[in-house]
């Protein structure tokens, strides 16, 4: 149902558009054909039906901007060679490049606009020499206008993307750090806790040789916490790894997220096996602090 409702928005949005655009081209290029010197062709039923395609290409600009900068800019110049008054019909050439600008490529829309002054600058010089448009400089200042609303929107929709690429890939590079500090940091978590599970393994191995002779009870009790750091240690590490192949699985936000879960986890995990080995009551630990404490039989 919302899928559905935001499919239907942008239509409603564009025939809106398109009926805004040509009550605007109707009304406002008579009033501009009032008062035009030399005076322009009076609009007849030809340029109605040229204006009212003017404002139906608009919709274009979503799906084919391209088509829709051709369209309308050949449209235009057929209107201006006629002989037909300026003014709001250069409005959907300027929404045309402004669409061509947004969504494709710097030469694409280069060539795209090249075309589009030629249309326009060949349907202005045939209206010059049919007499509806004044020769000289004044020319020259209409020619300025025209490559202007050609170019002008085209290069701002250009800036506009080049903007939103950067601003993609500077986030994406932020992530991506992101990402590498987090592996960083749980490699070093990682470390800790395989060391400290080594050493843990390590002293309670030297106690169980130290006791095994005179006291096989207490060797027993270092056996089994040698079996159970280990235990421990494989589950952190086999944790680690799910967590990683998980985060690498899903989009870069997510794996930042699990790596960095799984550094916490492996920080956790290590506190907690070296609590549950320091204060363990008459186990393991206390041999291997006395083991420490004194010097072993020469």
């Amino acid at each position: 149902m919302v899928e559905a409702r935001r499919g239907i928005f942008p239509v409603i949005g564009d025939l809106l558009f398109t009926a805004f655009t040509a009550a605007a081209l109707l009304r406002g290029s008579g009033e501009v054909g009032a008062d035009q010197v030399p005076p322009s062709r009076p609009l007849d039923a030809f340029a109605y039906v040229l204006l009212a395609l003017l404002a139906a290409a608009i919709p274009l600009r979503r799906r084919a901007p391209l088509a829709m900068l051709m369209a309308t800019s050949l449209l235009l110049g057929g209107y201006l060679g006629t002989g037909y008054p300026h003014g709001p019909a250069f409005f959907p050439v300027i929404v045309s490049g402004l669409a061509v600008g947004l969504r494709h490529d710097q030469r694409t829309t280069s060539r795209a606009v090249g075309v589009c002054v030629l249309l326009i600058f060949l349907g202005s010089v045939v209206a010059l020499l049919r007499g509806y448009a004044d020769g000289g400089w004044k020319f020259g200042i209409t020619m300025i206008g025209t490559v202007a609303s050609c170019t002008v929107p085209a290069f701002v929709g250009a800036l506009i993307r080049l903007n939103r690429i950067a601003s993609a890939q500077a986030k994406e590079e932020a992530t991506r750090r992101r990402i590498e500090q987090e592996r960083l940091r749980m490699a070093r978590e990682v470390h800790d806790v395989v060391g400290h599970s080594r050493s843990i393994i390590s002293l309670q191995a030297a106690v169980a040789l130290h006791v095994l002779d005179r006291r096989p009870e207490q060797a027993q009790v270092a056996l089994e916490a040698i079996r159970r750091t280990s235990v421990d240690a494989l589950d952190e590490l086999r944790a680690t790894l799910a967590l990683t192949r998980a985060g690498r699985r899903a989009d870069p936000a997510a794996a930042a997220d699990s790596v960095t879960a799984a550094a916490s986890a492996a920080a956790t995990t290590s506190a907690a096996a070296a609590s549950s080995t320091d204060t363990r009551e008459g186990g393991p630990a206390g041999p291997a602090r006395r083991l420490t404490s004194r010097p072993g039989p020469r």
